[in-house]
């Protein structure tokens, strides 16, 4: 039990509560032989009820935090993130999302523990409420916003959010995402402590949306663990296509505490040193929604980087935080003209990597 308390009390959180309330009781102790009025309500409150108060905050706000730290102290890998302590610059395009910038906001508010950040609102010329509730987590979160006088394509508008961040390190994140406990610690534990890293994406999982014609049967399934290429005839048009790893597999079963190496992960949140970011020259403007993130990827893999999806990381994912009104024919005939570039630049590279592998 000595043990155990000796423990306890090197943990940075508790530690602080319990000097805190040591102070408030020597104050109290003071007031209390002056004040024969609040001696007697003093009286009143015992020591099992202010000591339940301050195990009640480490529950409800500090567990997490707490946990943290004592496995930062059982493994000195994890110990890495509080020694590096790098500036991360969290980039978010948004267009017209404000039915999910709510979730997203109140997530990184409640949910990430990692205390050196900013965040970049990149804002396409939204015409609803959008820039209401982020001035509202202005408040609370360190966001600055960026503001077009049009709604600029996925590669170009993060790139321009990129050209203001300040940080060691970006973070692309989609508008329609929610974030998990801890997520942010688990991709620079990933990107610290993997060699020759590249991007760092994160586990996807469909939430539960029982109106959603996409995600009928994938409730809490997976939805991305990171992206590989499907090989086939030389003249189908889907040969080498990247594809998601464990789509619609039961979370349970693939869900991997160790990270992997893929060829690509999903921009939907993508981590990368702002260097190597700018080494590669960014998103390729070229395309217009698709095929950005996986083109990138592959400029990295290029380089003689690695790409990993971080299993510690879990996201929900909503896919449709940014709708589009084009028309289905426009959408189609932009999907088609992403492939032909994605094509032109990346059949050859690709073709020769998978030889390789099979030689």
């Amino acid at each position: 039990m000595q043990s155990l308390k000796k423990i306890i009390y090197k943990v940075p959180i508790i530690d602080k509560l319990i000097k805190k309330w040591e102070k408030c009781n020597n104050e109290i102790t003071k007031l209390r032989s002056e004040n024969k009025e609040l001696k007697a309500c003093i009286q009143k409150m015992s020591f099992e009820v202010r000591r339940n108060e301050v195990f009640r905050e480490i529950d409800n706000i500090h567990f997490r935090k707490v946990q943290r730290d004592m496995e930062a102290m059982c493994h000195p890998e994890r110990s890495i993130l509080k020694q590096a302590h790098p500036l991360v610059s969290i980039i978010i395009v948004n267009h017209n999302g404000k039915s999910q910038l709510s979730k997203l906001l109140k997530s990184l508010h409640e949910r990430t523990f990692y205390d050196n950040f900013e965040i970049i609102m990149v804002d396409n010329a939204s015409e609803d409420e959008s820039l209401d509730i982020i001035k509202e987590y202005q408040a609370v979160l360190p966001i600055k916003v960026i503001r077009n006088d049009e709604n600029l394509s996925f590669s170009a508008a993060n790139n321009i959010g990129a050209n203001y961040a300040e940080g060691e390190y970006l973070l692309f994140l989609n508008n329609d995402t929610e974030v998990t406990d801890g997520w942010l610690d688990e991709l620079l534990l990933s990107a610290l402590n993997n060699e020759n890293v590249g991007a760092i994406g994160a586990t996807l999982v469909y939430p539960e949306i029982p109106n959603y014609s996409i995600n009928k049967g994938k409730s809490y399934t997976i939805q991305h663990e990171g992206i590989a290429f499907r090989d086939g005839i030389r003249e189908n048009i889907r040969y080498w296509q990247p594809y998601n790893v464990n789509n619609g597999e039961e979370l349970h079963a693939c869900m991997s505490r160790e990270d992997h190496e893929w060829a690509c992960v999903t921009a939907a949140v993508l981590l990368v040193r702002k260097e190597n970011f700018w080494l590669c020259e960014g998103f390729d403007e070229q395309y217009l929604y698709g095929y950005e993130d996986v083109d990138f990827c592959l400029k990295l893999q290029k380089r003689g980087l690695r790409n990993y999806c971080c299993g510690n990381c879990l996201v929900f994912h909503y896919e449709f935080g940014t709708q589009s009104t084009d028309e289905p024919t426009v959408v189609r005939e932009r999907r088609a003209r992403n492939m032909i570039i994605f094509r032109g630049k990346w059949q050859d590279y690709l073709q020769k990597r998978m030889e390789y592998k099979e030689a």
